[in-house]
């Protein structure tokens, strides 16, 4: 094998991952998102878990409903299946809704 031969194979290497990097940034920057999407949820579930008792049964009925794919009740046991994890601008837009309806934090 020459030079030649090992110059050429080796920018085709550099050229494929060179190709390759925005591919990995963008899985990077998805993960990040991710990240600050899952500690946002965090933040306002602590923020519901402290404004429930002050909210109506129709705005926990509307917040539960929202949440909730589905209660099975069977016997003594209660199985609560949760909607999916919606996408981080989704997700924004329910925060929006929901939060124009509750009462200013204390």
């Amino acid at each position: 094998m020459g030079l030649g031969s090992s110059t050429a194979r080796l920018r085709r290497q550099e050229k494929a991952l060179t190709a390759e990097l925005p591919k990995l940034q963008a899985e990077v920057d998805a993960l990040e998102i991710h990240q600050v999407s899952a500690e946002e949820v965090v933040a306002e579930a602590t923020n519901l878990h402290r404004l429930w008792p002050t909210l109506a049964s129709v705005d926990k009925r509307r917040i539960i409903e929202s949440i909730t794919e589905k209660i099975v009740i069977t016997g003594e046991e209660i199985e609560i299946k949760l909607s999916y994890t919606p996408i981080s601008e989704e997700l924004t837009k329910r925060q929006r809704n929901l939060s124009g309806s509750l009462p200013p934090p204390a």
